[in-house]
C-alpha cells in the first residue's frame, strides 16, 4: 500500500508540476533545521525530549500495549478486547504526521525541492529500524532500538566515506561493501532471535 501511494503521489506532483522543480526552503524553516535552537531549546535536547516521550508512549500507556498487541496479531487483539481499527488509525495518522514533519526537516536542511528528495533516506530508514530490532510484520520493537540502528547505519556510512570505498566518484563500491554489512548484521540479528525462541 505504501509503494502504491508513492507512485500516486509521484504522478500527481509530476502532473501539477510539469516535472520541473519549482520553489525553494521558506526562510523561516531554514532557520528552524540551521539554527543552534528551536523556540530556545538546542535541538539535541528537543529531539531527546520527544524521543522519551516516545518511549513512555509505547512501553508505559495501555495506548502502546494495544499497539503492540495489534502489531503481533490483530484477530487475538480484537478477541482480547482492543479496538483494532481506531488504534490502526491513530497510528496511522501519527506515522503521517511524522513523516511530514520529517519531510519539512529535510526540506529545510536542503534548502531545494525536487520530486525523489528523499529517495536516498527510503531504504536505510528501513533497514535502520530493522538492525534496531522491530520486527517487520510487527509486535515486536521499539523506538530505543530504531534510534541505535540508524547511529549504527550512520557510523558504518561516515566509516566508509573515510575509507573512501569507491572514492572515484562512484558511490557503487560503498552501496555493495554497506549493503553486505546490512546483510551480515540482519542475518545474526535473525540468528539471535531464533536462538531465543
Amino acid at each position: 500500500m505504501t509503494l502504491g501511494m508513492i507512485g500516486v503521489v509521484y504522478g500527481v506532483i509530476r502532473l501539477y508540476t510539469g516535472g520541473q522543480p519549482k520553489g525553494s526552503a521558506a526562510p523561516a524553516m531554514r532557520e528552524l533545521v540551521a539554527g543552534d535552537t528551536v523556540f530556545g531549546i538546542p535541538g539535541v535536547w528537543l529531539w531527546a525530549g520527544l524521543g522519551a516521550i516516545v518511549l513512555v508512549l509505547l512501553r508505559r500507556t495501555s495506548f502502546g500495549w494495544r499497539l503492540y498487541a495489534v502489531g503481533a496479531n490483530r484477530e487475538v487483539a480484537r478477541l482480547s478486547g482492543v479496538a483494532v481499527r481506531p488504534t490502526l488509525l491513530t497510528v496511522y495518522t501519527l506515522s503521517g504526521l511524522f513523516a511530514g514533519v520529517g519531510g519539512l526537516l529535510l526540506l529545510g536542511y536542503t534548502q531545494s525541492v525536487f520530486l525523489r528528495l528523499a529517495d536516498a533516506y527510503m531504504l536505510p530508514t528501513v533497514a535502520a529500524v530493522v538492525v534496531g530490532g522491530t520486527a517487520l510484520i510487527g509486535g515486536v520493537g521499539g523506538y530505543l532500538g530504531t534510534v541505535l540502528g540508524a547511529v549504527l547505519l550512520t557510523v558504518l556510512d561516515s566509516f566508509l566515506k573515510i575509507l573512501q570505498i569507491g572514492g572515484s566518484g562512484s558511490d557503487a563500491p560503498r552501496q555493495i561493501v554497506y549493503g553486505a554489512v546490512l546483510l551480515v548484521l540482519l542475518s545474526i540479528y535473525g540468528r539471535q532471535r531464533r536462538l531465543r525462541s
